[in-house]
């Protein structure tokens, strides 16, 4: 009754985990790879758990209602995980309808992804080594993003604002995103645009 007991609390522990990533993935910096290793051995011991659950089902011919109960929780656990191995419910959805998206992969696959809301909202998820996501504020005036309580303020990122303009990094003539860190910054950061359905449509600035 005790293993039974344990295998409950296990099996609900790593849904909850798994149903909770959007809260606490951005946080876990480098600790991510090796979370994500120790995720991935958590779900082969309880696969190899509801194999073993289904083995002395058999034998049992299926009268172990306990044992029923159990597999039936590890499979719907393991399966949901495996289709929806962020979780089930995609939280960030409730942040707000996505406008405009803009991101690169740099060197050594680090990749860098800005999400603009039609609310005003501003999501950055950057994945190296790690992840990290903050969020922000923004408002468009004209021709120009303007950032406000800046979503780097702790770094040495801290743009500004952003314009559109052509890209010098797609390879299939799409839009890039600049991001200044002042009105004299010759160096602008520049992220591709993958979406955009924002009022900066085709306004372009050299």
């Amino acid at each position: 009754m005790v293993k039974n007991k344990a295998l409950w609390s296990a099996t609900l522990a790593f849904f909850l985990i798994i149903q909770t990533v959007y809260f606490w993935e951005g946080k876990t910096g480098l600790l991510t790879f090796p979370i994500t290793i120790g995720l991935c051995i958590f779900y082969l011991i309880l696969f190899f758990l509801l194999i073993q659950q289904l083995v002395l089902l058999t034998k049992k011919k299926f009268k172990e209602k306990h044992r029923i109960y159990i597999s039936s929780m590890l499979a719907i656990v393991l399966i949901s995980t495996a289709f929806f191995p962020s979780g089930i419910i995609d939280f960030e959805k409730f942040e707000g309808k996505d406008i405009l998206i803009a991101g690169w992969t740099g060197s050594a696959g680090c990749t860098t992804i800005l999400k603009f809301k039609e609310n005003g909202k501003l999501y950055k998820r950057v994945t190296c080594f790690g992840i990290k996501t903050m969020n922000s504020r923004y408002y468009i005036k004209n021709d120009t993003i303007f950032f406000v309580n800046n979503i780097d303020s702790k770094s040495e990122d801290q743009y500004q604002f952003a314009i559109i303009g052509k890209s010098r990094l797609s390879w299939n003539n799409r839009d890039g995103l600049f991001s200044y860190k002042t009105k004299n910054d010759s160096l602008p950061n520049e992220l591709i645009i993958v979406y955009n359905k924002s009022a900066l449509k085709k306004r372009y600035k050299n």
